[in-house]
């Protein structure tokens, strides 16, 4: 029956451990980012066509707002601004993690003011992907009254 309580004290020790590990790591985590909220994105995970180039009535795959998030939106030193993206189910609010950094607050706030705006007028200058793919991407994913509001919405490339 081995055991008894030196083995009980050893556990302890290596859970403990174990625990201030973790703690340390969360702690590090939780203190270099900050969770926001992204209004006005009706389905994150919504696989819209894109087309090919070449070949206008080809469709060359799919693509999702969420897709974009993590690989089109940075901060000016390259870095993605989202770290996590969370979307329970269509319809449902979107919680992100961004850098707790000057920067990623001001992006988050220039998104708060209209999201699809901000997508628009950020992709259609920073990113490689053709416009219309942004403008379907953002058809199917976005609130309508945001997508309506866009064009009394202006770019700022001072504030960006």
């Amino acid at each position: 029956m081995g055991g008894g309580r030196g083995n009980q004290q050893s556990a302890q020790k290596v859970d403990m451990a174990a625990m201030a590990s973790f703690s340390r790591k969360h702690t590090n985590y939780q203190n270099v980012t900050r969770m926001d909220g992204i209004r006005g994105i009706l389905d994150l995970d919504k696989e819209v066509p894109f087309y090919s180039v070449s070949e206008p009535d080809v469709v060359a795959g799919t693509m999702t707002l969420r897709q974009i998030l993590y690989s089109e939106i940075r901060l000016s030193d390259g870095y993605n601004l989202f770290e996590e993206v969370h979307q329970a189910e269509p319809m449902c609010p979107v919680d992100v993690v961004v850098p707790n950094i000057e920067e990623a607050e001001r992006m988050m706030l220039m998104m708060q003011k209209n999201t699809a705006a901000f997508l628009k007028f950020y992709l259609g200058l920073r990113s490689k992907i053709p416009m219309d793919t942004i403008d379907a991407v953002l058809g199917k994913t976005m609130d309508p009254t945001l997508m309506s509001e866009i064009e009394k919405c202006s770019w700022d490339n001072e504030t960006m």
